[in-house]
């Protein structure tokens, strides 16, 4: 059953929740509030309280005041931001964020049945890291339509270094996988993510016979546009 669950529609569709959730929430709690507090210090004014001078403009402010340094106030902007953020997630990058009451819980779990588990830095960054890719490579494409690829040639023909430039993320495209053009065989030896109306650039290795992986990626430069050096 939890095969056919779509998490990353789901995410989105609960994210969008949560930012209405949110909105609808932060209004009711700014009426209530500043309206509770406008209506004291009119009260107040009106009875001389506040000295001489105090106008409504005044107590406005000062409702507004107390409005944005009230904890509640910054909760919902939390749940707000976080709706955005996981919503954002699903869409561009499909990524299944939950929710940080349930991480939250999840990770105290965690911790207590792991004591001696840490939370990396280092770890933090790379999935820090890996969701801004993963963010700026959907604004990219997103841009910019699909053209043929782009190949180009560098080095000395042996070894034979190829680059290929794509508008669009090839799956399963990991170094160092064995990727068969054409008749030649290349071994991927990196992956970059940069600008223009091809970001996906590729750089492959040819192999000398005899050194082949197990997983051999083929890929026919049939459409592709071969780049004047």
């Amino acid at each position: 059953m939890a095969g056919f669950v779509q998490w990353e529609r789901a995410t989105a569709v609960s994210g969008i929740l949560e930012i209405g959730a949110a909105i609808t929430g932060l209004a009711f709690w700014y009426l209530y509030l500043v309206g509770s507090v406008v209506s004291a210090g009119m009260d107040l004014a009106v009875n001389g309280k506040l000295g001489p001078g105090a106008t409504e403009q005044q107590v406005g402010g000062a409702a507004f005041f107390i409005f944005l340094v009230q904890p509640l106030t910054w909760v919902i902007v939390c749940f707000l931001v976080e709706g955005v953020v996981r919503s954002c997630g699903a869409l561009f990058t499909d990524s299944a964020l939950g929710t940080v009451p349930f991480y939250l819980l999840e990770r105290i779990v965690f911790l207590v049945r792991n004591p001696r588990t840490a939370i990396s830095p280092a770890a933090v960054r790379r999935n820090v890291a890996s969701f801004s890719e993963s963010l700026r490579e959907r604004f990219l494409t997103a841009r910019s339509q699909e053209v043929p690829d782009e190949l180009r040639r560098l080095g000395n023909p042996s070894p034979e270094i190829l680059e290929i430039w794509a508008s669009r993320r090839k799956v399963d495209w990991v170094a160092p996988k064995i990727v068969l053009v054409d008749e030649a065989y290349y071994r991927l030896e990196e992956v970059s993510l940069k600008t223009g109306i091809r970001p996906f650039r590729y750089r492959l290795k040819r192999l000398e016979a005899g050194r082949l992986g197990r997983t051999v990626i083929v890929y026919k430069s049939g459409d592709a546009v071969v780049a004047k050096e």
